[in-house]
């Protein structure tokens, strides 16, 4: 639950694995290195270290077991993903969850509080401060849907064919652009492209 560093003593932790964990308490997992890092109001801890067990030749042979059908993944504002095999049969559609979308009321709100207060202030940093962490928390819903589309999608099947969109150049049609950048194209294609 915590961990222990030389001049800050101990902090409690988040783990966001208990595979982790559990290596490290039987001392099959060692640490030799510990970044922190600051964004948009939130303290992050990366540990690096070795941990043989989770190295990709050494994982548990019980994998699920992946679909040798082609699988198609099909891009849209809509629906953000539209799974399909070889034959046109639907395997699974991800609505988008439109955190930005959800979230424009608040952000013009944190902007217009931003703009009312004076420079260098301890107020404008406050403000600034409070629209970080609202544009952290839309980046941070959207990231967690796509990833878990991707591993879904990398996990399940043996071919994965993606629809080859060019997002920077769909940007440029101003109806369209903000829906494109909150579905996240890019970076859905990004995660699939290195995890299968």
């Amino acid at each position: 639950r915590a961990i222990t560093f030389p001049k800050l003593g101990e902090l409690r932790v988040r783990e966001k694995t208990r595979q982790l964990r559990r290596l490290y308490e039987r001392g099959r997992f060692h640490a030799y290195a510990a970044t922190f890092t600051y964004e948009r109001g939130r303290w992050t801890v990366t540990i690096t270290g070795v941990a043989a067990q989770l190295h990709h030749q050494r994982r548990n042979p019980e994998a699920p077991r992946r679909t040798q059908a082609r699988v198609g993944v099909d891009l849209g504002v809509k629906t953000l993903a539209v799974a399909a095999d070889e034959h046109g049969n639907q395997i699974k559609v991800w609505e988008g969850v439109k955190a930005l979308q959800a979230a424009q009321v608040r952000l013009k709100l944190a902007n217009q509080a931003l703009a009312r207060t004076k420079r260098s202030s301890n107020g404008r940093r406050k403000a600034a401060r409070r629209l970080g962490k609202m544009h952290g928390r839309v980046a941070a819903v959207r990231k967690a849907l796509l990833h878990s589309i991707s591993s879904e999608l990398a996990k399940g099947s043996a071919v994965l064919v993606i629809e080859d969109l060019n997002a920077a150049g769909m940007l440029r049609n101003r109806k369209l652009a903000r829906h494109i950048s909150d579905a996240g194209f890019g970076e859905l294609r990004r995660q699939l492209e290195y995890k299968s």
